[in-house]
Formats: C-alpha cells, sequence, structure tokens
C-alpha cells in the first residue's frame, strides 16, 4: 500500500508524518506483508535493516504469546500441514538470521513508537530480486498459500481482539528511537556580496553512517524554490550496539543540474568556504534538526579505475587538489568517488594537479600532473573552462603511471644518479614499468583490454613503488645534510676554542662562523643533499633560527 519502498521507505515515512497524532489511538497496529515465492515458510518481525534502532522489545511481548501460545496452535489443529512453516521472531535478539539484508516497510511506524511488524518469507535469498531472473518461469506460486494463509489467521485474530497493548508515537527520544526531522538548505558563496545564497533546485544526497549499523540508508531529495529540504523519519543518532552506545550521522553533499545533458554545474566545496563553515555531517540529537551544505559553480575530471593498484579492490581514496602555479589549494574544489569511479569537480580555468592516497596513507599513490615532456620537472596541470564542462582521463590508470610517478621518478632517479645516489633497484624497476607500459598501449591499439588492465595495474602498482623508494633515497640524503648541519654547529665553536682560543665573545663569534661556512661549503661539494631539494639553506636556516 506504501509507495516509494526504494526511495529509503519514503512512502511509509510520509504516512507516519500525516498521521502522527493517530498513532496509538485511531491507527492501532501496522502489518507488514513482505512474501516472496522463493520459500513456503513465514517469519514474523518487528525489527528491520533500515534504521537498526535499539528499542525495548516488550511493547510485542504481549502480541508475541498470543501468535505462540493462542493463534498458532489453533491453526495447526485446523491443518497439521502448517505445522513448522511459522517462525516467531517478535521477541528475540537473533532476527538477523531469519531475512537477508532487507527494509521493512513498517520500521518507521515501529520507531516513531507504534506497533508494527512485518510477515516475511523466511530464509529466503532473493537471488532474483530486480534481475532479469524475475519472471514468471523462476516463481513458485504455491509457495504463497502457506505464508498468506498463515499472515491471514493471525492479521484476523489480531483484528479481533478486544484490547491491544497501548503505545504512543514520540519525535525524538533520548533511549532510542522516535521520528525526528531533518531540514536543511543549500546554499553558494557569493563573492560580490561577501556570504551565501540559498540555491533552488538541488539534488541532495543524504547517506547514513556507519554501515555497520544501517543498511541502504541513502536517499535522494531535491530543494524547493527556497534553497531548501526536509528529511522525515531520519536516524536517531545515539543506538546501542553489543551493548556499547554508538553515535550514528549523516553525510551530505548536493549538486545543481540545470538539468541538461552535460554534468553538474554545482557541486559539494570542500574548500574554505565550504567544509569548514558547513562539514558536511550531521548528528541527529534532537526532534527537529537543521543542516547547510554549501556549493560551488565548477567543472568536472572524471577518473576511472581509481583502485588499489596491488590487490585491483576498492578503496576509500582520498584527493588533494593544488593549483599548479602556485602549489595552493583551490579556495574552492569538491571531489567524490565509488567503486573505482571518481569526479573531481575544480573552478573554471584554473590549472590543478591531483594526488591520490589511500584512506590512512601519508604516501600519494597516483599523480596527475600533465606533465611537459621537454622538462619533466614542470607540468601545466589540468583545467576546465566551462561550467558545467566534463574532463573525461579515460584509461586512467595509464595516466596516473604515465603522466605522474613515471615522469616524476624518472626526473628525481637522474638527478640522485649525477649526485652520486644510486639505486639499482628502482632502475630495474623503471625498466620493468616501460615494457609493461608499452605492452598496454600495445594491448589498447589492438582493443585487447583484458591484456591492457593487466599491463597498466601492473605497470602503475611497479611505479608506486618506484615512486616511494627514491623519494625515500632523495629524503634520507636531505636527512643527512641536517643532521651534519647540527653537528657542525657545536664543532664550530669547539673547533674555534682549539685553534684560536679567543677571549673575546666577539672575535669568537666571527671565528666560529668562519669556522661554519667553511665547514658547509666543504659539505656543499661532498654532500647530495645540498642539490636534491629547491631551498635547502631555507631549512638550515630555519634550523638556526
Amino acid at each position: 500500500a506504501f509507495s516509494g519502498h526504494h526511495f529509503a521507505l519514503q512512502g511509509a515515512r510520509e504516512f507516519v508524518d500525516k498521521h502522527f497524532d493517530e498513532i496509538g489511538h485511531k491507527i492501532k497496529l501496522l502489518v507488514n506483508l513482505d512474501l516472496s515465492m522463493e520459500k513456503d515458510a513465514l517469519v514474523a518481525l518487528w525489527i528491520g535493516y533500515f534504521y537498526q534502532y535499539d528499542l525495548d522489545p516488550g511493547r510485542f511481548i504481549w502480541i508475541s504469546q498470543r501468535i505462540s501460545n493462542d493463534y498458532m496452535p489453533q491453526l495447526y489443529q485446523l491443518n497439521k500441514n502448517y505445522s513448522g512453516k511459522f517462525i516467531n521472531a517478535m521477541d528475540i535478539g537473533s532476527w538477523r538470521r531469519y531475512i537477508p539484508f532487507i527494509t521493512l516497510d513498517s520500521e518507521p511506524f515501529t520507531v516513531s513508537g507504534g506497533l508494527g511488524f512485518s510477515f516475511v518469507t523466511a530464509m529466503a535469498s532473493k537471488k532474483y530480486l530486480n534481475t532479469p531472473f524475475d519472471n514468471l518461469k523462476n516463481l513458485n506460486i504455491e509457495n504463497v498459500k502457506p505464508q498468506a494463509d498463515i499472515a491471514l489467521w493471525i492479521i484476523y485474530n489480531l483484528a479481533n481482539e478486544d484490547q491491544l497493548p497501548e503505545c504512543y508515537a514520540t519525535r525524538f527520544n533520548p533511549q532510542g528511537g522516535g521520528f525526528p526531522t531533518l531540514r536543511g538548505r543549500v546554499v553558494t558563496y557569493n563573492f560580490e556580496k561577501g556570504w551565501y545564497d540559498s540555491v533552488p533546485h538541488a539534488l541532495v544526497y543524504l547517506e547514513g553512517g556507519p554501515e555497520t549499523l544501517i543498511y541502504n540508508h541513502k536517499i535522494v531529495l531535491i530543494t524547493d524554490e527556497n534553497g531548501e529540504f526536509e528529511f522525515k523519519g531520519c536516524l536517531q543518532s545515539i543506538v546501542r550496539g553489543g551493548g556499547v552506545y554508538v553515535t550514528r550521522y549523516y553525510t551530505m553533499c548536493a549538486y545543481v543540474d540545470d538539468p541538461s545533458p552535460s554534468p553538474v554545474e554545482y557541486a559539494t566545496d570542500l574548500g574554505k568556504y565550504g567544509a569548514p563553515m558547513y562539514p558536511g555531517k550531521i548528528i541527529i540529537d534532537k526532534s527537529d534538526n537543521f543542516a547547510t551544505i554549501a556549493v560551488f559553480e565548477c567543472g568536472s575530471i572524471a577518473l576511472f579505475g581509481c583502485l588499489d593498484p596491488f590487490s585491483l579492490e576498492p578503496i576509500l581514496p582520498t584527493f588533494e587538489v593544488m593549483e599548479i602555479e602556485t602549489y595552493s589549494i583551490p579556495d574552492q574544489w569538491g571531489a567524490t568517488s565509488d567503486q573505482g569511479i571518481a569526479l573531481i569537480f575544480v573552478p573554471t580555468n584554473v590549472s590543478v594537479q591531483i594526488s591520490m592516497k589511500k584512506f590512512g596513507d601519508n604516501q600519494p599513490i597516483a599523480l596527475l600532473r600533465n606533465i611537459n615532456s621537454d622538462d619533466p620537472s614542470t607540468a601545466s596541470g589540468y583545467k576546465v573552462s566551462s561550467r558545467g564542462e566534463c574532463l573525461a582521463l579515460y584509461n586512467t590508470p595509464l595516466f596516473f603511471t604515465i603522466d605522474g610517478m613515471y615522469q616524476l621518478t624518472t626526473f628525481r632517479l637522474n638527478i640522485s644518479t649525477t649526485r652520486g645516489l644510486h639505486s639499482l633497484n628502482v632502475k630495474k624497476i623503471q625498466s620493468k614499468v616501460s615494457e609493461s607500459l608499452n605492452a598496454a598501449i600495445s594491448a589498447l591499439k589492438n582493443k585487447r583490454y583484458d591484456v591492457f588492465y593487466t599491463e597498466a595495474f601492473n605497470a602503475w602498482s611497479l611505479e608506486v613503488q618506484a615512486y616511494r623508494e627514491v623519494k625515500s633515497l632523495m629524503q634520507d640524503a636531505i636527512n643527512t645534510t641536517i643532521f651534519f648541519f647540527i653537528l657542525l654547529i657545536p664543532f664550530s665553536f669547539l673547533f674555534q676554542k682549539l685553534i684560536f682560543d679567543f677571549m673575546e665573545g666577539s672575535k669568537q663569534l666571527i671565528a666560529t662562523s668562519m669556522i661554519l661556512a667553511i665547514f658547509i661549503a666543504i659539505l656543499y661539494f661532498v654532500h647530495p643533499g645540498f642539490h636534491l631539494t629547491s631551498n635547502i639553506y631555507m631549512t638550515l636556516t630555519g634550523l638556526v633560527v
């Protein structure tokens, strides 16, 4: 009877909101039917995966006892074939064993405080659901009869009870449950006004977390003419999992599409006018909650194959976007990714470089710089020229390797070699990377995509190793420069005392400084660390200061 099941139970949530004051009074009980033809057994549940609320099942004990002690024994006497076809999971904590990950249309009613439960086909995996194989050939209508008979028998008996347990609806219960509302607004920063304007008709995406406590809790809304949105029946934050209280939350992002066949024109702002002011995360801790999401006018850069190059598994990547000319983070930028596909949102006519890291790892596993072939030490970056433009970097693993790490690693390796720092292992790896790149490019031309992906990811994984090893080699050389410089300071003073032993403080200072300068000059010619960083003297001066 409810629409919008796959829109985060929207029909059921709207029903609860509209009839909220009638729950427990005019509306005594809500029973949801979720039957499948896959199996012939039925289970009664008062809880599902959408909210996984931490409520006391005490209000269902009376119903559970009536079903087990009265209704079902009477049915078994009428028809013994129904024995073993029903499972009562109304008052037990092991309900998960009987159903797959599904959401129930009775959940909004129940979490608000009402008496609501569902009849669900027990032990049904629903393997054909939402697939082309969900057809009459794979359906067994005979499996529905015992389920329907049992469900109707229990509903009939409940409808004829003189009195049902009392229940009361609540918008928010600090102990668990409730039917709170999340309202919000989408805005964009107006540089002329120095403040934010509302954004009408924006798409708002809400996702509940952590995912270990909920399932498929993803909601898409659209703002009205004033840039405002409303989500009724959202997650209450504090729940108890395994005896421990856990805080749940919503992550929020927003986009604007005119609509048009092109990509989005506005995206969630992670720059200084967005995330610091409006972090895009909210905890629902009262009946009425409000949040703001900031977006900015942008183009997008599409990346594909953003996986772990070593295991080829999806990762939770973190992206860093920097302006190529200043190496500073743009005032406005954004990023989103899912299952290896990423969109990087950037202001128009701004050249940027992009680095990708695995969550919790400080070292990048991918670089995109658009390196100049004539001078690998410089890069022109990537940019989009107009709002809504999308620059798609197809075959992204090749870009990750050739455009970013391979050229940069080769350039750094050459500099290190000229300064006496050699790494035979990196040279061997670079040779293997070159072979895999040539094989990948050849396979791509011949439309051998299986070979292409194999060689491209192999080259990428090898290059990550080479990049990190040569970077570590150079960093070690720079660190030893700093170490020797620190040793030179007391050495210069003691050496001055040994050779000159001036009594006047000014002469001691001059002599010590001269000795320090001489030995730094010697170190400059014999130690490679002075030549491997852009300004080692600024680093050394900072140590002294």
